[in-house]
């Protein structure tokens, strides 16, 4: 089979050489010479002499700004771009640097091959002119990322995944499978090369691409597919490790994710904090047992194909109740929530959810432990702290036990404020309780928690709506803000105290004669936690592609009792934003009529 791009067709159909004279492609082409160029490394740097122009036959290139604060990405180019022509109409030294992200194939052309063609063929030059003025003026959008590489460790059931993740792809859009063998050596009569032109011509054809292989061991059929792809998914058990030898290739491989999807009862091994301490994983997923895979196998496919919605909810006290109404709203309506996160009362509801926790049952849980049992009634002297704040720590303990962060069912981050440092810290891993507990830490209310040398205090005080913590990428993001209407003095619980002290004083209160109206301790120190972020949540607003705006009026922040309340606004701002939810989910959708 013809799996290459005829070098002829493709100098035909770039737009550099769309307007030259008939009959100059195939001149041009036999004036050529092919040059593969491995993933990694540089075609050309910035300075260096344009005495050749080059077309991208098969693999991908990015052109890169290099300074010494950092390389800056200018575009991405893939099979069928032309990259270096400018150069060696201008004569000038190269305007910036070009490096392989993938293992490349191209077709060279030197400037003296080209320059002959000025005499032989009339207006070449002045077309080739004109043509290059036309393609620098075209945007140049940058390319999706259509092919991964599925690498599944040998001793899983490769062949159930495999099929179960093709059948997820294949429902929502052109999806297709290249396996690779075990050995690409010559014993296998496998061409690289074949199968790097196999997987562009797959590229072209279909939304996605699959390079799958499955092995116990990182050999060179992972090392080919690492090379071809923009992304990589690495399927294993819970207890294994990553192989030194693809961690060293990941870590230098120019990839824009890679995720790791975890085969087995979720545990927070010593073997996932191995992979999850490496940077260049972007993202990790429990795929659980046999009979969970169904439903986690097209989590991991919507992530994939950057459909995976995420929902973020912010801090608010007893107004955070409203995101239970909002969630329940979201399951009813059949909007899969791939991946949440959130600050304060955000945080705690996100949590539950994330190990699992239907929407019905987190209001059972609030109502029990926020209502009947409140946990922000037992004082002590203030040296630290109003609260003594035991009885949080044993809700949290009670509620969340030992669990990890890279144990839940969804992927799930909370956010605190380190007082010595004042910045932000995002949770993503280690104990959900200790997460979620230094997130509702609200400063003079409960005494911060220590972590190091950190002090971490309610993550509201610094970034009340985290939604830039919640990546865009794998998919549109859905804002839950309950603090809306909020920030206005009008909503703060007020009481009254004389205005002057004594008997006297006392006398007037009653009198009603005088009063000077402040609000509540508590309610003031909760307040002055995420008073200070309310410009953060305004731009962060902006951020998400939906944002649910409960309306919940003047509700104290601290009024728990409110709670059916706070769950039925939560329920109405959801139901109103749904079509608009919708829209934007479908908005990312790559299913095609046939």
């Amino acid at each position: 089979m013809n799996v290459g791009l005829d070098p002829v067709e493709v100098m035909r159909s770039i737009g550099v050489f769309s307007r030259v004279p008939s009959g100059v492609a195939e001149q041009l082409t036999a004036r050529s010479t092919t040059r593969r160029v491995s993933a990694g490394d540089w075609l050309f740097r910035a300075g260096e002499p344009s005495d050749e122009m080059f077309v991208i036959l098969t693999g991908r290139l990015e052109v890169v700004a290099e300074s010494p604060e950092g390389n800056r990405r200018i575009r991405l180019l893939s099979a069928g771009d032309a990259v270096g022509e400018l150069g060696v109409l201008t004569r000038a030294n190269r305007a910036a640097s070009v490096r392989a992200l993938r293992d490349t194939e191209l077709l060279c052309t030197a400037r003296d091959q080209i320059e002959s063609l000025y005499n032989e063929i009339p207006g070449f030059a002045s077309a080739m002119v004109q043509a290059v003025a036309s393609h620098l003026r075209q945007d140049s959008p940058r390319p999706r990322t259509t092919a991964y590489a599925v690498l599944v460790d040998g001793r899983l059931p490769a062949e159930q995944i495999r099929n179960l993740l093709m059948s997820s792809l294949m429902a929502r859009c052109r999806a297709a499978l290249i396996e690779v063998p075990a050995l690409l050596t010559d014993e296998s009569h496998l061409d690289p090369l074949a199968l790097a032109r196999e997987l562009d011509l797959s590229e072209r054809e279909n939304d996605v691409t699959l390079l799958f292989s499955s092995m116990v061991g990182a050999d060179e059929s992972w090392v080919f597919c690492v090379r071809q792809v923009d992304s990589v998914v690495v399927v294993a058990p819970p207890g294994a490790p990553p192989r030194p030898e693809l961690v060293e290739l990941a870590s230098t491989a120019h990839l824009e994710r890679v995720e790791v999807a975890f085969v087995g009862p979720p545990v927070a091994t010593p073997a996932t904090a191995a992979w999850l301490n490496h940077s260049f994983v972007t993202g990790h997923h429990q795929l659980g047992e046999e009979n969970e895979w169904a439903e986690t196998v097209d989590r991991l496919a919507r992530s994939m194909l950057g459909q995976a919605t995420g929902v973020v909810l912010s801090g608010g006290g007893a107004r955070g109740f409203a995101h239970i109404g909002a969630l329940e709203v979201f399951d009813e309506a059949g909007i899969a929530i791939d991946r949440i996160g959130g600050t304060s009362m955000g945080a705690f509801i996100a949590a539950l959810y994330a190990t699992g926790v239907s929407p019905r049952e987190i209001y059972r849980i609030c109502r029990k432990e926020m209502v009947e049992q409140n946990p922000f009634n037992d004082y002590t002297l203030p040296r630290a702290s109003v609260l003594r704040a035991r009885r949080g720590e044993i809700m949290m303990e009670r509620i969340f036990g030992a669990t990890s962060l890279e144990e839940t069912r969804i992927p799930c981050f909370t956010v605190s404020c380190d007082l010595a440092a004042a910045e932000v810290v995002v949770h993503r891993r280690g104990p959900i309780a200790f997460a979620v507990g230094a997130s509702m830490s609200i400063p003079g209310l409960v005494p911060p928690l220590a972590s190091g040398s950190r002090f971490l205090v309610d993550g509201g005080v610094l970034n009340n709506l985290p939604v830039d913590q919640m990546p865009s990428g794998p998919g549109p993001v859905l804002a839950v803000d309950v603090m809306g209407e909020g920030w206005a003095p009008r909503t703060v619980q007020w009481e009254t105290r004389p205005g002057r002290p004594g008997p006297r004083g006392h006398l007037e209160l009653l009198l009603r004669r005088g009063p000077e109206r402040v609000p509540r301790l508590a309610e003031t120190l909760v307040r002055t936690t995420v008073i200070g972020s309310w410009r953060m949540a305004i731009e962060n607003r902006l951020l998400a592609d939906v944002l649910v705006a409960p309306a919940v009026g003047k509700t104290g922040l601290l009024d728990f009792r409110r709670i059916d309340e706070m769950v039925e606004l939560g329920r109405v701002a959801a139901s109103e934003s749904l079509e608009t939810i919708r829209e934007r989910i479908a908005a990312r959708s790559l299913v095609h009529s046939p």
